[in-house]
């Protein structure tokens, strides 16, 4: 095992072990919680994401999604990925330090890992195993880091945020705007929730609502593309 990815995955484990202790930041915008979410394909369900947010004392945060195939769906597809932001959140300052996406399927798995310089102000992208380095501004996020941090701008009442994400080698940038406030059935009963639409270069990609009763937690994801309307639906939800 290479001498940077022992370290990667020692300070990985050292935060689980912290984390399992239970000590939380009092002070964060957002607490601890773990979500069930439904996958679903023109409304036929395919598959199933779960998500888990971990805080400690000193601010650090573990925050991954499994997403995994339903039976029926493994049968003829058996894909599944698991991504990972880890860093600090220092209240409502989002600052993501490691990232990783893996992606096991029947043709084999795929890996990318990023690894932040917020001194250097570079953020370094490993795809199976090499290497590459490109600036980022302060505030910017990874892809999986960005959920939380328009939570977090939700709750402090932004009506409209933008946010540089690495993604792919590459840094995009991605716009989220308030929108109206719907009801929505769900299985946790009906809520009250907020349409935020995504937008990357100008165009929209995403819809989410968010329940204010929930911390704003995302309660449904949408994306509408050539091949029909995906969708992504909280089913549980433990605090």
């Amino acid at each position: 095992m290479q001498t940077s990815t022992l370290k990667w995955w020692l300070s990985g484990s050292l935060l689980l072990l912290i984390f399992q202790a239970g000590a939380v930041q009092s002070d964060a915008l957002i607490k601890p919680f773990q979500a069930g979410y439904q996958l679903s394909r023109n409304g036929l369900p395919f598959g199933r994401v779960e998500v888990r947010f971990q805080l400690d004392r000193q601010g650090r945060y573990h925050y991954s999604a499994k997403t995994r195939p339903n039976k029926l769906t493994a049968l003829l597809h058996n894909q599944s990925v698991t991504e990972i932001s880890q860093g600090r959140l220092d209240r409502d300052q989002l600052i993501p330090q490691h990232y990783s996406y893996r992606k096991d399927s029947s043709d084999g798995s795929r890996t990318i890992r990023l690894s932040f310089d917020w001194q250097q102000r570079r953020v370094t992208t490993h795809t199976n195993g090499s290497p590459w380095s490109m600036p980022i501004p302060l505030g910017g996020q990874d892809k999986l880091s960005q959920q939380l941090a328009i939570q977090i701008a939700l709750i402090e009442g932004h009506d409209s945020i933008s946010f540089d994400v690495a993604d792919g080698g590459r840094l995009k940038q991605y716009h989220y705007k308030k929108e109206e406030t719907e009801k929505l059935q769900t299985p946790l009963g009906k809520l009250t929730t907020i349409r935020v639409k995504r937008s990357k270069q100008s165009s929209a990609d995403y819809t989410i609502w968010f329940a204010p009763s929930l911390n704003y937690l995302p309660v449904r994801f949408e994306r509408k593309q050539p091949d029909g309307v995906f969708a992504m639906k909280l089913l549980e939800v433990q605090r």
